[in-house]
């Protein structure tokens, strides 16, 4: 695979006008479940000389976004948007196998724990709350025309969409949304680019702060407080205390971005624009689950992902109701046994057991065995992880799994479909609603219940 892409890149080079070029090493980067990346070098200068090579997977491309953000990264790196700029894309298959993105190297680090604690990063943890304020501010500057962006639906009814169309009953997050449509606040007063991925991990960050705002692949036109909710969501905190990223309060990063825009969120429009991210995210955790099919290069982080959702329906929770308490665990009156002769419901499923040891064989053939795949420590970290989930699983999953047959049959639910139908029916989602109260406790349980399995760690 590394020989064929490399004599294709070199073709390339030669189509571009630089008939001396050859590629002299070619490395693939950790992470991105999304994309391949790679990190190429050749006898080049400038820009050429290293460049960053960014391909859609060949079991899942798509053409239109690839040109999409093409263009956009383009634009805001002619706004001036610390960003890398764009070398060449194409999304004919023939060039180098599937859809891609040629982009200039940047120096710096991405991985959000090395930001947050290392030391040769504590001046860039002190001035990066302003920076991403100012950097958010700039992207939503950037003049809009030629760059055929699609307006955003409304920002709820198109998380419910979302929802439905991952068929699974999750009543945590169907709740959360109906709860963050009866509390919509007033929009922002225009409305402008949204990067969409704007967090730690999407940042490359010198010693000196940030260097480049990276991964526009979903950015849109909307409402510009969506990034900053985002940015500000526990889950891309990575255990750092600030809000802002885990580096910071709000203050100084809110005076940056309204010394760019002329104006700023109150804290009520933030925190619904963080809590809508944190549903947001919950959802796309059950979708990435579902983009795991075998033979993906990926499959097992994928699937790992599908249990990540207990992290969000945990925030969402917190965010939405902090004043309900989690239900206590074995308290409830009855055994709850399965009526009707139905199997008893189960905390730990999208994806299964099952499906998660399925992924686990799959990456071993694959990636170690047979040597198809690309091994590296990132997949092995996701590996040991799986494993070590299911080892919890199977020793906490009896005890859960009747407590939470106890807790549905008090609510006269029978499994969580029959709890997302009872959340459906609500006529009042507020916690002023007792009915609303005791689903809230129940699910605060069941998301902790889920997170001593999944991370620990996360409830720490």
């Amino acid at each position: 695979m590394v020989e064929d892409l490399k004599a294709r890149l070199e073709s390339r080079l030669h189509q571009l006008g630089h008939p001396s070029g050859e590629i002299t090493d070619i490395q693939q980067l950790t992470g991105g479940a999304s994309r391949l990346m790679w990190l190429v070098g050749t006898t080049l200068s400038g820009d050429w000389c290293r460049f960053v090579l960014r391909m859609d997977h060949p079991s899942d491309p798509d053409p239109e976004a690839n040109a999409q953000e093409a263009r956009v990264l383009a634009a805001a790196h002619a706004a001036g948007v610390a960003s890398p700029s764009v070398l060449d894309h194409s999304v004919d298959p023939q060039i180098l196998g599937t859809p891609y993105l040629m982009l200039s190297f940047i120096e710096g680090e991405t991985i959000a724990p090395r930001i947050l604690k290392d030391e040769r990063y504590a001046t860039a943890r002190e001035r990066l709350p302003a920076q991403l304020g100012e950097a958010i501010g700039r992207i939503h500057a950037v003049p809009l025309d030629g760059l055929g962006l699609e307006e955003a639906e409304d920002p709820i009814d198109s998380l419910l969409d979302d929802y439905a169309a991952t068929a699974v009953d999750r009543p945590a997050l169907l709740l959360g949304l109906r709860e963050l449509a009866r509390r919509k606040p007033e929009a922002a007063p225009k409305r402008t680019l949204v990067h969409g991925d704007f967090r730690l991990g999407n940042l490359m960050v010198d010693e000196s702060g940030l260097a480049a705002v990276l991964d526009w692949e979903l950015t849109h036109l909307g409402d510009p407080f969506e990034d900053l909710g985002y940015v500000c969501m526990r889950a891309w905190r990575f255990g750092g205390p600030g809000r802002v990223a885990g580096v910071g309060e709000v203050s100084d990063f809110l005076d940056a971005y309204e010394s760019q825009t002329g104006f700023r969120p109150s804290e009520e429009q933030l925190t619904w624009w963080e809590a809508r991210a944190t549903a947001w995210w919950g959802i796309g955790c059950l979708r990435q689950m579902q983009r795991s099919v075998p033979g993906h290069t990926n499959e097992l982080e994928l699937l790992a992902i599908g249990r990540r959702t207990a992290e969000q329906e945990h925030d969402l929770l917190e965010l939405l109701y902090p004043e309900v308490q989690p239900a206590e665990v074995g308290t409830s009156s009855t055994d709850g046994a399965p009526q009707n002769g139905r199997s008893a419901p189960s905390l730990f499923t999208e994806p299964t057991a099952d499906e998660l040891f399925n992924g686990l064989e799959s990456y071993l053939t694959q990636d170690l065995i047979r040597g198809e795949g690309e091994p590296n420590r990132f997949k092995a970290r996701v590996a040991k992880n799986v494993v070590s989930l299911l080892r919890r699983e199977n020793s906490q999953r009896p005890e859960a799994d009747r407590w939470y047959a106890r807790a549905l049959h008090e609510l006269r639910a029978d499994d969580e479909k029959g709890l997302a139908q009872c959340v459906q029916q609500l006529s009042d989602t507020s916690a002023s609603s007792e009915e609303t109260r005791r689903i809230v406790a129940v699910l605060k349980t069941a998301a902790r219940l889920r997170l001593e399995v999944s991370n620990p760690k996360y409830l720490t």
